[in-house]
């Protein structure tokens, strides 16, 4: 079967919005390599990305990461809390994800309230500060009852969440397709 004319413009798109100047990947493959408008890639691209999809195996060198610890100028330098980690991914896998990504983003962001910024379009995090310096400056001058705000700050909150939790509540928000359901697999 032969890729759709919308799915080969949808990927060169894609690879055209990839940033330049970024460090080789964990395979050696850099970003601009895959800019180039070069209509076989495009195609060979396609089908590894739809093969992938078809059989929700994701080949292992996909998901190969570098990984790299940098201190965040605050606290204690032995200790790893201080240290910001980078993660490096293979440039075919940044592809699949930015596909996945776009392909659910919708989805997700109707289901996420205002307080959530992280990762959406046209949010950050001085919405949330204008958000809260808002409610404080109309309770101030109104002189409503006094004004009980609690900020909590959910620090390492990704590293502790439950990953079947987090699948159930992403398929509970209507997400119920192979976008999330793949696996890495050797064969591939």
């Amino acid at each position: 079967m032969l890729p759709r004319q919308s799915s080969l413009r949808c990927l060169a798109s894609l690879l055209k919005s990839l940033k330049n100047g970024k460090s080789r990947d964990p395979i050696g493959l850099i970003n601009e390599i895959f800019k180039v408008d070069g209509q076989d890639l495009i195609k060979s691209l396609t089908v590894i990305l739809n093969r992938i999809k078809a059989e929700c195996k994701v080949p292992r060198v996909f998901i190969q990461k570098n990984i790299t610890a940098i201190y965040k100028r605050k606290g204690s330098k032995l200790l790893l809390e201080n240290e910001r980690g980078i993660f490096v991914g293979t440039v075919p896998n940044t592809v699949l994800q930015k596909l996945i990504h776009k392909a659910i983003y919708n989805t997700v962001d109707e289901n996420l309230g205002d307080s959530n910024v992280g990762g959406r379009k046209n949010k950050n995090i001085r919405s949330q500060s204008f958000m809260v310096n808002s409610i404080v400056h109309e309770t101030a001058t109104t002189k409503s009852k006094p004004l009980d705000l609690q900020i909590y700050d959910f620090k390492q909150a990704f590293d502790s969440m439950s990953l079947s939790v987090t699948m159930n509540d992403i398929y509970d928000i209507g997400i119920r397709n192979d976008n999330l359901n793949t696996e890495p697999h050797e064969c591939l």
